[in-house]
């Protein structure tokens, strides 16, 4: 999708002001055979080979229907599992792995700030979720893949229980995480969705200003997926880079707070009210989102929180 191609030519941009971390683009490619995998200091390339050719009820996937089918979920849970064993064979461990969409912006100081506090084994957080349906995993609660940070011990065990074919594998790459990983406590970590139409990203747009509020809430990671094009405004390629631009410009010349960070996660697990007051087990989460929030995850409520944030 041309959004992807734009937004990762940004990334390349951004990047290079973390020169201590590394950054890798996972993609597939089908003229390597099945499993191989190249790295070229920036993309790990996972050979899929003639593997997973839509055919049927799969032959309409996301570009057309905005709904992943089961074949391109299968994909994407072995390039996962594959990129996981290129980590576990080239890095030292311990190490964590941050998983975030290439339409999204994070300020890396806060990560890094927020791994200091995070357990080196067992660890597997991001933003939380509970599935309603289908009556098989109603209930199961899970980790956004949209920001998630793994522990390498956790790598390890999904690379050993990735089934090819199994059921699971035609489950969003995050829900198979969650199932295979039942055992595992989730650690709630926030993210902040842009996602309100917008018909241009002008000298007058509110982005800049809404992202310096945010940073001040302790938000560090922006996914950036407006909604543009449903409301007949623009192409999601001609609005959502220009977003991802303002906020990367406004986190390096921001003012890093480490309190600020750590804080807003605490802040999310109360409101989430897990049942042990910390961390929430697979199922059993009844009390989801019932405790108190005081800050907002998406546009539509920062403009709530912020009236003069709001742009006619």
């Amino acid at each position: 999708m041309p959004v992807y191609a734009r937004a990762r030519a940004l990334w390349q941009f951004y990047a290079s002001h973390f020169p201590n971390i590394k950054f890798y683009f996972v993609r597939e490619a089908t003229d390597l055979g099945c499993g191989e995998v190249r790295f070229d200091g920036h993309d790990v390339v996972v050979g899929i080979g003639n593997k997973f050719r839509p055919s049927g009820a799969d032959a309409a996937g996301y570009a057309e229907t905005g709904v992943w089918s089961n074949v391109e979920n299968q994909r994407s849970v072995f390039r996962q599992v594959c990129f996981y064993d290129f980590l576990l064979r080239s890095q030292e461990k311990p190490f964590f792995v941050y998983q975030s969409t290439i339409t999204s912006v994070v300020d890396f100081r806060s990560v890094l700030a927020i791994m200091d506090t995070l357990p080196t084994r067992l660890c597997y957080s991001g933003m939380p979720g509970i599935m309603t349906g289908p009556p098989e995993i109603k209930g199961l609660s899970f980790a956004c893949g949209t920001n998630g940070i793994i522990s390498s011990d956790l790598l390890l065990e999904m690379r050993n229980r990735y089934e090819p074919g199994h059921a699971y594998t035609n489950l969003p790459q995050d829900l198979w995480q969650a199932l295979v990983l039942e055992e595992v406590p989730r650690i709630a970590l926030p993210f902040f969705s842009f996602v309100n139409p917008r018909s241009d990203v002008g000298p007058d747009s509110n982005v800049a200003e809404m992202t310096r509020r945010l940073l001040a809430h302790g938000h560090y990671h922006f996914r950036v997926k407006s909604d543009s094009a449903a409301a007949g405004l623009a192409a999601r390629e001609d609005i959502d880079p220009w977003i991802m631009l303002e906020v990367m410009k406004t986190i390096l010349a921001s003012q890093h707070s480490t309190d600020a960070a750590l804080g807003l996660k605490e802040r999310l697990t109360r409101s989430l009210n897990p049942n042990n007051g910390q961390t929430m087990t697979a199922y059993g989460e009844e009390k989801f989102f019932t405790g108190p929030r005081d800050f907002p995850l998406n546009d539509t409520e920062t403009e709530t929180l912020y009236p003069d944030l709001v742009r006619a």
